[in-house]
């Protein structure tokens, strides 16, 4: 029998478990994939802390378009440019919401949450504590400073401010500070009604919102890169080494199985599976072509066809809890595929990741394949890789990236996944 998934608190400890720790040079103005001095430099760097499971990725032209335009309509141009001071390097961190929402790292800190509201079509921007203590620093507009304590969930009544500067724009979340030094955040109730929510004492210090390019992170990250590549190399050799069986590695054209099917082939391993639902982007078959041909394995494409269009009428459609699409879609052919090669005791290296899911975090690095390969191994090379260590790994290894990663995806599926965001459908459409 599997593992019992965790849910709830556990699976909170376990994301807290195998979540990465990034970083960020204040000088250098970018992120470190690992704790102790920048390597450029010699500073001492800051901890960047994000929501878990901290996954975070880079912002590239069109998201930060995003982000600096719900900041201006949120808060004005002033905010927008304090808080998005540079061009350069951003970092995005997905949280959970209704739909897509990311926390957005600016300089090494998380200025605020972008959210996409569906009803209206459009995205949104909130200020957290870094970005409220400096509107609050600086007296930028959205901010109020009140003779009152606070206190999480108290409301803030007209009377109960001796200073209020409404946003340039149309934010529900204001900052607001005390009489004692503390601040925090207040949503809008109604007019010159505000309720607190999170509250926290006053940052002193607060140091220059610097960041640099792409390019600059890979150079500051080239040691930490090499080092993760020697290490996954040496864990894909040290398992093929060990067993007996048909060494593949699993292709989808999205970033994971991208540096898997790289790291395979430095390890020996000719051979890769890339499973057509029939329901891929243009794209996804353009990068796929691209990744084979530069590394030059071998490709096994395995096609489903119209399949799905045959199984919806009696499937009815797929859902975030109803993924019978990933079973008939994928597993079912590729056991079929595997089937007419004639291939058994199957070691499938796979782009895997802990921080992607539970069941993943708890599958760990070396799991038994299933139906598709039931005498067959996984291996999880990249296993405990964050996503801004992958965008950087492609880069530093100048690998083909799937362009909808540039367009805002923040991952890759069939263009009618259900389990993608709103805005990804909008951009498909």
């Amino acid at each position: 029998m599997g593992k019992r998934r965790v849910r709830g608190l556990e699976a909170t400890k376990l994301f807290w478990q195998v979540a990465p720790t990034t970083y960020w040079c204040p000088r250098c103005g970018v992120p470190l994939l690992s704790g102790g001095r920048c390597p450029r430099c010699n500073a001492i760097p800051l901890k960047v802390y994000a929501t878990q499971p901290r996954d975070l990725r880079p912002a590239y032209e069109r998201d930060v378009a995003i982000v600096r335009d719900a900041l201006e309509r949120s808060y004005g141009a002033r905010v927008a440019r304090r808080l998005m001071p540079y061009d350069g390097l951003y970092l995005l961190n997905k949280i959970q919401y209704f739909d897509a929402a990311d926390e957005v790292i600016s300089g090494g800190y998380v200025i605020g949450v972008r959210y996409y509201d569906p009803f209206d079509g459009s995205w949104h921007f909130r200020i957290t504590r870094f970005g409220a203590s400096l509107i609050l620093l600086e007296n930028l507009p959205g901010y109020g400073r009140v003779r009152v304590r606070l206190r999480e969930g108290r409301v803030l009544e007209r009377g109960d401010f001796y200073e209020l500067v409404e946003p340039d724009g149309d934010a529900e979340w204001i900052a607001v500070e005390d009489f004692e030094g503390r601040q925090g955040i207040a949503k809008k109730i109604g007019e010159g009604r505000y309720r607190i929510g999170n509250v926290w004492w006053k940052l002193h210090i607060l140091e220059k919102i610097r960041g640099a390019s792409l390019h600059d992170a890979v150079v500051v990250n080239k040691q930490f890169l090499e080092e993760m590549e020697q290490e996954a190399l040496e864990f894909i050799k040290r398992e093929l080494s060990s067993r007996s069986g048909r060494s593949v590695a699993m292709f989808s054209g999205g970033k994971d199985s991208t540096i898997a099917v790289y790291l395979a082939a430095q390890a020996g391993v000719r051979e890769a599976v890339f499973v057509d639902t029939g329901l891929e982007h243009p794209e996804t078959i353009d990068t796929v072509e691209k990744v084979v041909e530069e590394i030059g394995v071998n490709l096994h494409r395995f096609e489903a066809g119209d399949l799905f269009w045959r199984l919806v009428e009696k499937m009815g459609p797929p859902g975030r809890d109803y993924r019978w699409c990933t079973r008939l879609l994928k597993l079912a052919v590729l056991s079929r595929g595997y089937r007419r090669l004639g291939y058994t005791r199957i070691i499938s290296i796979t782009g895997q990741r802990a921080v992607e899911s539970t069941s993943r975090a708890q599958a760990g690095r070396v799991a038994p394949t299933g139906p598709p390969n039931p005498e067959g191994v996984m291996l999880s090379p990249i296993y405990n890789w964050s996503s801004l260590a992958e965008h950087l790994y492609i880069a530093f290894r100048r690998l083909p990236l799937h362009p909808l990663y540039c367009e805002g995806f923040e991952r890759i599926g069939c263009y009618m996944c259900p389990i993608g965001r709103i805005p990804e459908y909008e951009y498909v459409k």
